[in-house]
């Protein structure tokens, strides 16, 4: 692989996992904007956390026994129907306001 190359997948790993650690370091602001109570905000930047860890853990050995295009395409398809799942619905209360009461 040629040096460029790497340095662009190692910034977008950065990046990526950058993600999964920001919002612990902005918790307070991520609850007062979602208006919830900060141990709200913080087990939803935990559950996250835990979450990344399982998929690591679990998923990526997947990779070395599987068929890499099979995987990813049904990895997706878990991902897309998740995210959908729990998208808002008219008559469903938001997550905040779920998670502001178990609080």
């Amino acid at each position: 692989m040629s040096r460029p190359l790497v340095l662009l997948l190692a910034l977008t790993c950065g990046v990526a996992v950058g993600n999964i650690y920001f919002p612990q370091a902005i918790s307070p602001l991520i609850a007062a904007g979602l208006q919830v109570s900060p141990e709200s905000a913080a087990l939803a930047v935990t559950a996250a956390q835990v979450g990344y860890a399982a998929g690591i853990f679990l998923l990526v050995p997947l990779g070395d026994r599987l068929p890499h295009r099979p995987l990813i395409v049904a990895l997706l398809g878990l991902t897309g129907s998740a995210c959908s799942s729990r998208a808002p619905r008219p008559r469903c209360r938001s997550w905040s306001a779920r998670a502001s009461s178990w609080a």
